[in-house]
């Protein structure tokens, strides 16, 4: 992963999810360019999404996966 500096007012990023297709419930949206940027993405890269509760508030972490 890119060790560059935090993006500066990349927080408050909205995109929208779409229906990936009539038969399942899968959800897809738009990675906005400023989180492209920051994590060296291409098309074709896989997320890796984990789900984190601290304190009562629900985050999510979203990284680039690393093949092995």
């Amino acid at each position: 992963m890119p060790t560059h500096a935090p993006i500066v007012g990349a927080t408050g990023l909205v995109t929208t999810l779409q229906r990936v297709s009539s038969t399942t419930k899968s959800l897809k949206t738009t990675v906005p360019v400023a989180i492209v940027q920051q994590l060296g993405l291409a098309a074709g890269d896989r997320l890796q999404w984990q789900m984190r509760v601290v304190d009562g508030e629900l985050s999510l972490v979203v990284s680039p996966e690393v093949e092995s």
